[in-house]
């Protein structure tokens, strides 16, 4: 949970919450460098259908494709 600011190909996530649900340790790992990696985008781009997340000091994106039906 959190609010997100759109500007153009800017975004900019709020620390972001979660459940506190305990996980296994490497599940727990990787929700908090996915959240990491939220909160430090700077700007998004949109690849024909995917979605495309840039963070800070990184060359690689984020990327989500829509769900198929």
């Amino acid at each position: 949970m959190g609010t997100v600011e759109i500007s153009g190909e800017s975004v900019k996530f709020s620390p972001l919450g979660a459940t506190l649900m305990s996980c296994a340790e490497a599940v727990m790992n990787q929700e908090t460098s996915y959240l990491k990696a939220l909160v430090d985008a700077e700007r998004f781009a949109l690849d024909g259908s995917r979605l495309l997340i840039y963070g800070k000091g990184t060359g690689h994106p984020l990327r989500f494709v829509p769900k198929e039906p």
